[in-house]
């Protein structure tokens, strides 16, 4: 079962020989990656500015900026869950 779980998952990447990666497959795997990477720094940055907004007597523009990269950090995510790891997850649920 180990065994499997492992080539299933280096066919996944590419790495496995039975299934090579097109070159379409490697942009669209880096682009989910870029997607998931760019949720991560609006949703840190959308905090960090809410909390700036805050401790600076309450901005309202400041604070409304914050909410609307947190809310774009939600976004993202919804897209890269339904785009990239509902799929993943089907292709695992198959192998076992």
């Amino acid at each position: 079962m180990r065994r499997a779980l492992r080539r299933a998952y280096l066919r996944l990447q590419g790495k496995h020989p039975k299934r090579p990666r097109s070159p379409l497959g490697r942009l669209a795997s880096m682009g989910m990656d870029a997607m998931l990477a760019a949720a991560a720094l609006a949703a840190l940055g959308g905090g960090v500015l809410i909390v700036l907004a805050v401790l600076d007597g309450f901005e309202p523009m400041q604070a409304l900026a914050g909410a609307a990269l947190v809310a774009l950090a939600a976004l993202l995510l919804y897209v890269w869950e339904k785009l990239a790891w509902e799929p993943f997850v089907e292709q695992m649920s198959e192998l076992s």
